[in-house]
């Protein structure tokens, strides 16, 4: 009986924190804005968006902080001309909040995004969503 209590323990400690989670339909909606506006400004056709996931990691900002990214959300595109694609979007908090488009790429999105973006917790952020860099 120990033995199976002790694996349990052990199993539990072990497993990683699901540390992505899905959007709520209000970012959701966000999201797909911002993505609509990015293609209609660069003048190409919308790609299908085939998942969103967002980083539960959450930064501690001062309460003197006035603007900074909040969220952040990766989320993964299939056009049929270009292919697979994933885009790295920000929640900013401003005046003037909402999303942005911060890196839109095939591969190492996010990586040339400078580290003081996430606060910190760049590694960490990019990891929970699964974007892999060099």
């Amino acid at each position: 009986m120990a033995t199976v209590t002790l694996c349990m323990i052990l199993t539990a400690v072990a497993a990683p924190a699901d540390l992505a989670r899905r959007p709520a339909p209000v970012e959701r909606a966000g999201i797909e804005q911002v993505l609509f506006a990015y293609f209609r400004k660069s003048r190409t056709p919308n790609p299908k968006i085939t998942a969103i996931v967002l980083s539960t990691r959450a930064a501690r900002f001062p309460s003197s902080a006035k603007y900074y990214y909040k969220k952040f959300a990766k989320i993964e595109l299939l056009d049929k001309r270009a292919g697979f694609a994933a885009v790295l979007a920000g929640y900013y908090v401003a005046p003037l909040s909402g999303w942005r488009v911060l890196d839109l790429g095939s591969s190492e999105v996010g990586c040339s995004i400078p580290a003081a973006v996430f606060h910190g917790y760049k590694a960490a952020v990019l990891r929970d969503l699964a974007l892999d860099c060099p």
